[in-house]
């Protein structure tokens, strides 16, 4: 069996997820690559595309050249491609940070000899990567697509919340790009969805072009050998963290990104009248150095500092108002900790009394309270870890991916 996985990057949580599956998916004899258009890893199975398709033309007439460039500084003979991205710069400028992304891209993916060889195409996190009205015309492969964020089911939006949030600016883009992805995808058949979490599984029920898809959970593989349970006595030694302190946790990729709730967690420290250490992970693009009793270890791919960060901590703190999964939840109880979480993403599917607590807002108050409760409870972080083991082994998680691309080959002969 021959698996080519498709992504925009081999950067990033989302790629992550992907790559554990790719690796796991090599240790069972199964054939598979990864196609990108961004490569930052060394992996000889990760191959880099270069654009390929709707791309401007050059004349090597030199007059005519020259009329070229005077005509596309005037926004005439562009590609849609361009006249797309150009409306998304206009809008966008007062929103930098917003992922909003294209249906439409120079890439030409379904010509590519991976997934002309392929016998199972995976998808990931594709966005101005596939371009949809020449991919799902072309591919007539089975095609399995893992939904690592709700952008599969909205225009250029990625998350519901930034869509009730910013769709005022971007309505006509919005309205444009869903029609887009509905028109590729309505009518295709052999196109099955991966929900990461049952909440997931929801949102592809509400899009009217997916929930006539068959639509299967299967969970991110994690790697446990990744991610160990440290005495949390050596742990905090090996931190220079005072023994005496509640120490908290919190991992974003950018403490910036307010889906992920920084500043409430910071506002509900603030509530607690004791010391309070909290431990941050992500880039630290916001205000936590301000505040003497935050250390921010910035953006790290080191997971044996990682394991001593979460095996530090009483309890790892994620008020998050969007997840599709939410892997920090697994790596903390990977390490034995308790985790106070929303209910997004996997949170309400693994989070019980034994093993941390759920809150059903981001307000601080509520969170404080949380830690509150949190921290005077016992926990045995021993079974916290094998409980996370269980659930995310990369290998039974691959063998799931398995027994599904073999019942659609099967349904294709």
């Amino acid at each position: 069996m021959k698996v080519v996985h498709i992504a925009t990057t081999d950067f990033g949580g989302a790629a992550l997820g992907m790559i554990n599956l790719h690796e796991a998916l090599l240790s069972l004899g199964v054939e598979s690559n990864i196609l990108v258009a961004q490569k930052t890893t060394q992996l000889d199975s990760v191959v880099c595309m270069e654009p390929n398709h709707n791309l401007y033309h050059w004349s090597n007439n030199k007059i005519i050249r020259k009329v070229q460039k005077i005509m596309r500084r005037r926004g005439k003979w562009l590609t849609k491609v361009e006249q797309w991205d150009k409306e998304i710069e206009k809008v966008s400028l007062n929103h930098p940070s917003l992922c909003f992304t294209s249906p439409f891209s120079n890439y030409d993916i379904s010509q590519h000899p991976l997934v002309s060889t392929a016998d199972i195409i995976h998808l990931h996190w594709v966005g101005n990567f596939i371009d949809f009205p020449s991919f799902f015309n072309q591919v007539k492969k089975p095609i399995v697509w893992t939904l690592r964020d709700e952008n599969p089911g909205l225009g250029g939006f990625h998350y519901i919340s930034d869509k009730k949030e910013y769709n005022e600016y971007y309505a006509h883009i919005e309205n444009a790009f869903l029609e887009e992805k509905r028109k590729a995808l309505l009518l295709r058949d052999n196109i099955t969805t991966i929900a990461l979490s049952e909440s997931m599984k929801t949102f592809c029920s509400s899009v009217d072009y997916l929930k006539n898809k068959e639509t299967v959970k299967i969970y991110n593989p994690i790697d446990a050998e990744l991610f160990s349970a440290i005495d949390k006595n050596i742990a905090r030694k090996a931190l220079n963290i005072d023994n005496n302190a509640l120490v908290l946790s919190f991992v974003s990729v950018s403490l910036k990104d307010h889906r992920k709730g920084i500043k409430q967690l910071v506002d509900a420290i603030k509530l607690l009248n004791y010391p309070i250490k909290l431990l941050c992970v992500g880039i630290n693009d916001y205000f936590v150095d301000s505040h003497p009793d935050i250390t921010c270890y910035g953006s790290l791919e080191n997971t044996q500092l990682l394991s001593l960060i979460y095996s530090a901590s009483d309890i790892f703190v994620t008020p998050s108002r969007q997840e599709s999964f939410g892997k920090t939840t697994v790596e903390a109880m990977l390490c034995g900790t308790p985790v106070i979480s929303t209910t997004t993403g996997i949170a309400p599917e693994i989070i019980n009394e034994d093993s941390g607590l759920i809150i059903n807002s981001t307000e601080p108050t509520e969170i404080a309270h949380a830690i509150k409760e949190v921290s005077t409870r016992g926990y045995d972080g021993a079974a916290i870890r094998e409980k996370a083991l269980r659930l995310f082994d990369p290998n039974s998680i691959a063998q799931q991916h398995i027994d599904l691309y073999n019942s659609l080959l099967h349904e294709s002969i």
